[in-house]
């Protein structure tokens, strides 16, 4: 739209171009006014997801001493692994909750999670070689829990067994290990 006012003289009447420059400024006006909204909807949007997750935060859930890994069928509190209990109620083994949810995650989450698992693995084995300062404990520490939000966000965002990872499931075949146990 600026452009027929590049091509002007210097010294032009503005009444040559005052109709240009004000459908311009019109133009620009109702741009502006879009994007306002579409800001106060996004601003909306995140205030009602800090609000949610807010509210989780205070969410607690309770794990029976008697839980057992519903895939694996193995105590979770015996276990020397970590667990994680929905709120459908299921409680599964990280690994088992692993193996039945990677075949579901894109190629992208799948090498993402393997970057984490690799990067919380070096962190760990870092933090344990001893020698480290307070302040680099602490910064190892805060790097663990960031990795482990992360790939909690990428196995355990839903229940495998409420979840889309069952519907998504529904169409495949049952496997030939579960033929054997008939």
């Amino acid at each position: 739209l600026l452009y027929p006012l590049l091509h002007r003289p210097d010294f032009a009447q503005i009444d040559q171009f005052k109709d240009e420059i004000c459908d311009a400024l019109a133009s620009y006006s109702s741009k502006i006014e879009h994007y306002l909204k579409e800001m106060n909807e996004c601003d909306q949007a995140c205030d009602a997801l800090r609000e949610e997750l807010g509210r989780l935060k205070t969410v607690g859930t309770r794990v029976r001493g008697d839980a057992r890994c519903a895939f694996t069928n193995k105590y979770v509190l015996e276990e020397r692994e970590p667990f994680y209990a929905f709120p459908s109620g299921y409680v599964v083994l990280e690994t088992a909750l692993k193996r039945e949810v990677m075949p579901y995650l894109n190629e992208k989450q799948v090498a993402r999670v393997k970057f984490i698992e690799n990067e919380l693995a070096r962190v760990r084995r870092l933090r344990g070689s001893g020698g480290r300062s307070t302040h680099e404990m602490a910064l190892d520490d805060y790097e663990i829990e960031e990795l482990q939000v992360e790939l909690d966000g990428l196995i355990a965002a839903e229940c495998p067994l409420t979840g889309s990872v069952m519907v998504d499931s529904i169409d495949h075949g049952f496997s030939d290990e579960e033929d054997d146990f008939f």
